[in-house]
């Protein structure tokens, strides 16, 4: 395991860098790359049940931050896998009052207060848009 935090170190993999997506080398090896780069050298050597396990688990060190704005209603694409950061309120029943629209849901949620920019409370709305094939 120490081999594999300094593998991570000497990359210089970062949050910014996450999450890492699969990449299969001409010989058929799988290992890790950066979204938008090269694939990382020496995570071909782990195995592919550890490779596919830090893919799915990387998304739960990686909840996005939502810099609200008062002015703006902002759109952010996730990735997919993405852990959102709602939380309940405090009676115990569930954050969201569903509204439909013509292009999808429209969802009042409360996001946990690490996860947003707003000073004067965390309460945003999640829109879902539907699919029109």
């Amino acid at each position: 395991m120490t081999a594999d935090v300094q593998l991570i170190f000497s990359e210089d993999i970062n949050d910014k860098d996450l999450p890492l997506v699969k990449f299969i080398h001409p010989s058929g090896r799988v290992g890790l790359a950066r979204r938008r780069g090269a694939p990382l050298p020496g995570f071909d050597v782990w195995p592919l049940e550890v490779i596919e396990g830090f893919l799915n688990h990387q998304f739960e060190v990686i909840v996005p931050y939502f810099p609200i704005s008062t002015t703006q209603a902002p759109h952010y694409a996730l990735e997919e896998g993405a852990v959102l950061p709602w939380v309940e309120f405090d009676s115990g029943t569930s954050p969201s009052s569903q509204t439909n629209g013509a292009f999808g849901a429209v969802t009042k949620v409360k996001i946990h207060p690490a996860h947003h920019g707003s000073h004067t409370g965390s309460v945003g709305f999640l829109s879902a848009l539907r699919r029109t094939d």
